[in-house]
């Protein structure tokens, strides 16, 4: 019976080991696969942030939008003259219907306005610029609007697009909606006399130069010249025909 249980005892201390030993196995193996894991994760990442793309460079890019305008341009101008096809002639009513007579000029304003800001965009101005030029284009819609057809209640917002896309006249659906709201609220003469000033103020926003300044130049010259010296051959100022004191005195120093 002794002997039984000693070998028993030997056999499970041999099991206890092998087990152990079985374990320290898994967890190396374990440790290695997670290294290796690891390290392929890292070389991964590292391939992928060398095949990352370097960004545009902003001349070409500022070239690519100016030469896809140029070209939108283009194919406006020759919808407007009827050259164009099927969908340049619905392209043409839609943007008679938007802007009315200045459709012709649109195109042009289109192109020379995004060269305009693409060459200056870093200049802290060109906000300003560009919103004055926006306001005076719809301003002068307004405008074409009241020189054509004047402003009538009756007329609904739809009958400026229609009318517009039609007749290829008026200001469209932009200056008709202006022209709306101005002639509800102050009359036509009212109308006339906003949507003049406003284009002028925006023509001074756009140019950032005021218009009066020159007249203003003009005043101050004028009233500068009077206290100035006249020119050569004339009398001095303060020189009358009465002789001064002091020549006076002289002369009776030569005569003595």
């Amino acid at each position: 019976m002794a002997n039984t249980t000693k070998g028993s005892g030997k056999t499970k201390k041999k099991t206890s080991a092998s087990g152990t030993a079985k374990k320290k196995q898994t967890q190396t193996t374990a440790r290695k696969t997670t290294a290796k894991k690891s390290s392929t994760a890292k070389r991964t990442s590292g391939t992928r942030k060398n095949t990352v793309r370097e960004p545009m460079d902003e001349g070409v890019r500022a070239e690519i939008i100016l030469l896809s305008v140029l070209a939108v341009s283009i194919l406006l101008m020759l919808s407007n003259f009827g050259m164009g096809g099927v969908i340049g002639q619905a392209v043409c009513d839609f943007f008679f219907g938007l802007f009315g007579v200045t459709e012709w000029a649109a195109p042009v304003l289109i192109f020379f306005g995004t060269a305009f800001y693409i060459a200056n965009r870093q200049n802290f101005l060109i906000v300003r610029k560009t919103g004055g030029a926006i306001s005076c284009f719809v301003f002068f819609c307004a405008f074409m609007q009241l020189l054509a057809s004047g402003y009538t209640r009756d007329t609904t917002f739809l009958d400026y697009y229609f009318d517009s896309a039609y007749d290829h006249l008026g200001g469209g659906i932009l200056g008709g909606s202006v022209v709306k709201i101005l002639g509800m609220g102050f009359g036509q003469i009212g109308a006339w006399v906003i949507i003049v000033i406003a284009i002028v103020i925006s023509v001074i926003v756009m140019t950032q130069k005021p218009i009066l300044a020159p007249i203003h130049e003009k005043t101050n010259d004028h009233h500068g010249g009077r206290g100035e010296r006249p020119p050569d051959g004339g009398a001095p100022p303060g020189a009358s025909g009465a002789p001064s004191c002091d020549g006076g005195r002289g002369r009776k120093r030569a005569d003595s």
